[in-house]
């Protein structure tokens, strides 16, 4: 028997970022991030990536 799973209401699609020199790895930055439960967050990359990396600057 599979568990229910939550309604995503709200999809945010997060795209640019800084690749590494050799295309290996996407570097973000954000100064706030933050989701609800019902709130999904989509990182729009190459597939061929090994990694991605996200740091968050709060400034409040």
């Amino acid at each position: 028997m599979s568990s229910p799973k939550a309604a995503v209401l709200f999809s945010f699609d997060i795209s640019g970022g800084s690749l590494s020199g050799d295309g290996t790895n996407l570097f973000h930055s954000f100064q706030d991030f933050g989701l609800d439960a019902d709130q999904v967050a989509n990182v729009l990359a190459n597939p061929n990536l090994e990694n991605i990396l996200g740091r968050v600057m709060e400034l409040n």
